[in-house]
């Protein structure tokens, strides 16, 4: 090879390189140039983000940040398990039922023999029978109509191929045609087992996947199936492997009858006190991997742990006004109180801390569209009144239960004590 192949093979691999630049930069002639594609992706391989990318950039990692510390809540489960298992049959799945009902579509081993075009012609829609039934409209396809003859005896189709044949004009239809032309003899292919199928074109199944598009569904069923359940299983076995001393205890979640207020029953203290060592082991000994989001794992891990403090005493007794109509509620934990309030009370509602009720401390609950009006009273006083919007309304008023009923356990409590 001498200097001008090379440079030929050069030029070969940069011309068209330069002919795309030149017509991005005339499609974003436009766009300021810090908003290019180019500019964008020149800031992320070199860090040097602007004051809106570093923003979107650190929402990306609190969100991951969160989603880790809420796969804690299916530690020492088999949950996780499960849905991994469950989603490799249905990817599996997914493949051989492909397979299956594109195996008669695989003409490769069928027989060839001596056969004639009668007609050709093109229309708008295909309409013969493949794997999918029904109609293919709106298209150009070339229609082939031709006879064969097996054991002296004549047969003659209109599908000359499982898959139609599907053109970007009429002039390429016709091109297309040339090869098939009228009253001229050409090779057909005949099903050995039903000689009275035939077609012109074959293709084994492989083939078959890739005409069929079901290759396309099968990426999409993947991207669904398989990671997400993969990656909890994953952060699940991460937080159990912090305490290798309880990696091998299981916790069954047993489902509520459709009545209930929650989907599972809840688990029980010991699998709440795991997963609560867990999550506090594991950012402990990730912190760094959190980077500037380890504030909000803290805050969810936090949120986690208030719902696992148990209240004083067996259980928990409540008296609550929902809908003008009184009701008194048992509970063992906060995050069960929480879970309570928030599936009865719909407009309104208020919760009593105290067996004064009306003259003791308590908290008044006011839902508006996506925002939530939070009044704690003692007696008439107004001790804080917060408007919370959506965002965060979970982690506040988990917070503010919990710092009322730590003030109310405060003055239940002799002064002598």
């Amino acid at each position: 090879m001498d200097v001008y192949d090379i440079l030929f093979d050069v030029a070969e691999v940069l011309v068209p390189l330069f002919i795309v630049g030149l017509i991005l930069t005339w499609m974003f002639r436009d766009v300021p140039k810090e908003a290019r594609p180019w500019a964008m992706l020149k800031r992320r391989i070199t860090g040097n983000l602007n004051k809106e990318e570093m923003e979107a950039k650190k929402e990306r990692s609190d969100m991951r940040a969160e989603a880790t510390m809420l796969a804690s809540k299916f530690a020492f489960t088999n949950v996780p398990r499960h849905l991994l298992r469950l989603a490799i049959v249905v990817f599996v799945g997914g493949f051989v039922y492909s397979f299956v009902i594109l195996s008669p579509m695989d003409t490769s081993d069928w027989k060839p023999v001596d056969a004639t075009i009668v007609d050709t012609g093109w229309a708008h829609t295909w309409c013969e029978e493949n794997f999918e039934g029904g109609c293919h409209y709106e298209g150009h396809f070339p229609n082939i109509r031709f006879t064969w003859q097996i054991d002296e005896v004549t047969y003659e189709s209109e599908r000359y191929t499982f898959n139609p044949v599907n053109l970007s004009s009429w002039d390429e239809v016709q091109i297309w045609l040339e090869d098939y032309p009228e009253g001229s003899a050409t090779t057909a292919y005949y099903n050995p087992d039903n000689p009275s199928d035939a077609v012109l074109i074959t293709h084994n199944l492989l083939e078959a996947y890739g005409y069929s598009g079901n290759w396309f569904e099968q990426i999409c069923l993947s991207i669904f199936c398989l990671p997400i359940p993969l990656m909890l299983w994953i952060t699940v076995l991460r937080f159990e492997r912090t305490l290798p001393e309880h990696r091998g205890k299981r916790f069954k979640l047993s489902i509520n009858p459709p009545s209930a207020d929650s989907f599972w029953k809840h688990p029980s203290p010991e699998l709440l006190q795991l997963q609560k060592e867990a999550r506090n082991r594991y950012l402990k000994q990730n912190y760094e991997k959190f980077g500037d989001s380890f504030q909000e794992a803290m805050e969810i891990a936090e949120e986690l742990d208030a719902e696992t403090e148990e209240l004083s005493g067996e259980l928990g007794n409540f008296h609550i006004i929902a809908d003008g109509v009184e009701k008194e509620i048992k509970v063992k934990s906060v995050g069960e109180l929480f879970r309570k309030i928030g599936d009865i009370f719909e407009d309104s509602g208020t919760l009593f801390l105290e067996d004064s009720k009306q003259d003791g401390r308590r908290l008044d609950f006011e839902f508006n569209n996506d925002d939530v009006i939070v009044r704690e009273l003692n007696g008439e006083d107004l001790v804080l009144e917060e408007t919370l919007g959506e965002e965060v309304v979970y982690g506040r008023i988990l917070e503010i239960l919990k710092n009322a009923l730590a003030k109310t356990t405060e003055e239940d409590e002799e002064w002598w004590s």
